[in-house]
């Protein structure tokens, strides 16, 4: 019962929300800081709903797969949990779609496609996952056709494509490369700040295209940033050799989490980190540490609502 509530107001609010304040909502605004805290706690309160939406939507997604198999589930009826989840989804694609946000939508196929790989994959579910594939690209192109973004709408194609997810995080790396910029203590003070909350120590990024641009990055706006970059700014040339420590540092703590003797717990945990890797990539790894209290503790809450399903912690097996 304490997981319907949560869901049915978090569906309520973001609904009404939605609907009330529908013309505040949309690409430009959405990710903008400066005009989200002028919004007041409400919006602030939209935006942290919106994003745990897809963690979410993949629990809702499991109980109604697994049915029977997932003989934990406080349900009696498929019927109401396939109903739950359907309208949770729908709210959620109906939101994404407002706000142009294309990069949680992938997270949320993401989740819902390592989920089924889990589970075991056969001919008719490999057919199914590529119409649905397909459509889904399809609707992403929509999305990118519809929504606006005013501060390139007069600039060129060529200047509109570089500006685009595919070149700009790997321009602050090429960026960083032309200017010989190695400052590992800027990455362990930068990475310190920003796995905490409210103290606005600016990211990475933000050093690197003053170089270049100055003025252009913030904390709510500027170029993307690869965690590859990171790693030439903390060790220049031999900056692979970080990428591929902190990921195995950050992630091994991520797999403490998912370490359960129950499968369908450990299912429903990777297929939620795995939500999280498209993030994860276009960050400092600072986020790696700050989504585990910011993130996962409150999805692991709501999960043992939902199911009575927690991890063990076993750090040995």
């Amino acid at each position: 019962m304490i997981f319907i509530i949560i869901i049915s107001v978090m569906w309520l609010f973001l609904f009404f929300f939605s609907i009330t304040r529908g013309n505040a909502i949309d690409y430009n605004t959405a990710y903008d800081e400066d005009y989200v805290d002028a919004q007041g706690p409400l919006y602030k309160l939209f935006r942290i709903g919106f994003k745990l939406m897809v963690p979410i939507s993949v629990i809702l997604y499991a109980q109604a797969r697994f049915k029977s198999k997932f003989n934990q589930i406080s349900y009696s009826s498929s019927s109401l949990i396939t109903f739950i989840a359907v309208a949770f989804i729908g709210l959620f694609l109906f939101l994404a779609n407002k706000l142009g946000s294309r990069s949680d939508i992938v997270a949320l196929t993401l989740g819902v496609l390592i989920l089924e790989f889990k589970l075991g994959l056969n001919l008719k579910k490999i057919l199914t996952i590529g119409a649905l594939g397909f459509g889904l690209v399809l609707f992403l192109l929509y999305i990118e056709q519809t929504r606006t973004e005013s501060s390139i709408e007069d600039l060129s194609f060529a200047h509109k494509f570089l500006l685009k997810d595919y070149y700009a995080p790997a321009h602050i790396l090429y960026a960083a490369m032309a200017y010989d910029y190695v400052k590992p203590f800027e990455v362990i003070q930068s990475n310190i700040s920003n796995s905490l909350i409210m103290l606005n120590y600016p990211y990475l990024q933000a050093p690197v295209t003053d170089l270049f641009n100055p003025g252009v990055a913030t904390r709510s706006a500027g170029y993307a940033f690869y965690l590859f970059t990171e790693g030439y700014i903390f060790m220049g040339n031999l900056g692979f050799l970080y990428n591929g420590f902190m990921l195995m540092v950050g992630l091994s703590v991520w797999y403490l989490i998912q370490n359960s003797s129950n499968k369908y717990y450990n299912y429903i945990i990777v297929a939620i980190m795995c939500t999280q890797l498209a993030n994860l990539a276009r960050n400092q790894s600072s986020y790696i540490y700050k989504d585990i209290y910011i993130f996962f503790i409150p999805i692991l809450v709501i999960l043992y609502f939902s199911s009575g399903l927690r991890p063990k912690f076993k750090l040995l097996k």
